[in-house]
């Protein structure tokens, strides 16, 4: 025999439900389009490393321009490549009930974490392309203008390697936020 429906608790069981928070719903929107404006930034700057790149095959007919080029062209492959695997998911983001909205935080906060990655490793890429330049410069002197090295070694390695470190600091923090939005998930889903 069906069990009767207990309209009372089911009532008071619905009334004790956590509304969806306006700030909430707006917080997540706002990180929504910012997520919009970081891939439009990035594609665009995937424009400019290509033009940088045609413009060091042309206008630097030796080793470094050769290099210059290969870098700059690599490098606006794997932003365009990351950029959309990590952008788009979010942006086409659309379940705003309550759990929803805690599924895109651990969404966004994952992306974040490989974000942070990737731009660590645009670093230790931008290093090891200084490092190219002094090998270029040992092996073939006039290749390399004393200027463009001291500019990049004394530079633009300590920028990167501070950037890194930030990077680094930032990337902890996250992953902090991310095993409590890990533990909200598991919390709701089992309880």
């Amino acid at each position: 025999m069906p069990q009767a429906i207990d309209f009372t608790e089911l009532t008071k069981s619905w009334q004790q439900q956590q509304p969806l928070m306006e700030p909430d719903l707006a917080g997540v929107l706002q990180k929504q389009k910012k997520r919009r404006w970081l891939a439009a930034a990035e594609l665009i700057a995937c424009s400019v490393m290509l033009a940088c790149a045609v413009a060091a095959w042309l206008l630097l007919p030796t080793w470094l321009g050769a290099l210059s080029a290969l870098f700059l062209a690599g490098g606006a492959l794997v932003q365009a490549v990351l950029s959309w695997k990590l952008h788009l998911p979010l942006l086409a983001y659309a379940d705003w009930s309550s759990t929803g909205l805690l599924e895109f935080r651990l969404r966004n906060q994952q992306a974040s974490i490989r974000y942070l990655s990737y731009n660590q490793h645009s670093c230790v890429a931008l290093l090891f392309f200084i490092l190219l330049m002094w090998g270029l410069a040992w092996w073939q002197p006039d290749q390399v203008s004393e200027s463009l090295l001291d500019a990049y070694s004394l530079l633009v390695a300590p920028f990167c390697l501070a950037v890194w470190l930030w990077l680094a600091q930032k990337k902890r923090s996250a992953q902090t936020q991310l095993l409590h939005l890990q533990a909200l998930v598991a919390e709701l889903t089992t309880g």
